[in-house]
């Protein structure tokens, strides 16, 4: 999945990650923390309609996990009962600089795809991405078709 010629899966997925981030290089990390959940929340609206909003849930949670052991700051993402993980990782990745929440953002996608992949395949999640993100994905699906 995610074949690019001059990079790895996790390389692509940095550079998906940076092209759903940019805007502004001077925003404010409140600006970056809200195009990453927006990003995350429209990923997570399509994978809904093939694993449901509890298989949605617990891929998030696992990512945040798994994510947490590289970026810490994560783990207060999943402390909140009751509440979409979402919500508090947008606070948590406010409070980082913008270096930092795109490094993070970058791994919990690169986490998030990987543990999909393993659910439902390599194929469906690339098609999937080319879908949700048409501009950041497209060069990548057109390879490896």
């Amino acid at each position: 999945m995610l074949k690019h010629p001059q990079a790895s899966r996790a390389d692509f997925l940095d550079v998906v990650a940076a092209k759903l981030l940019a805007d502004n290089p001077d925003d404010e990390p409140s600006g970056v923390a809200a195009r990453a959940v927006i990003a995350l929340e429209r990923l997570a609206h399509h994978v809904e309609q093939l694993v449901g909003a509890t298989g949605v849930g617990a891929l998030l949670a696992r990512s945040i996990a798994l994510a947490s052991v590289t970026f810490p700051w994560l783990k207060v993402t999943a402390a909140v009962p009751g509440e979409s993980p979402l919500v508090q990782l947008r606070l948590a990745i406010e409070a980082q600089d913008g270096s930092v929440i795109t490094a993070a953002f970058a791994l919990l996608l690169a986490t998030f795809v990987g543990l999909l992949g393993r659910l439902i395949g390599e194929g469906l999640v690339t098609h999937l991405l080319h879908d949700v993100w048409p501009g950041a994905c497209s060069q990548e699906v057109k390879e490896s078709s």
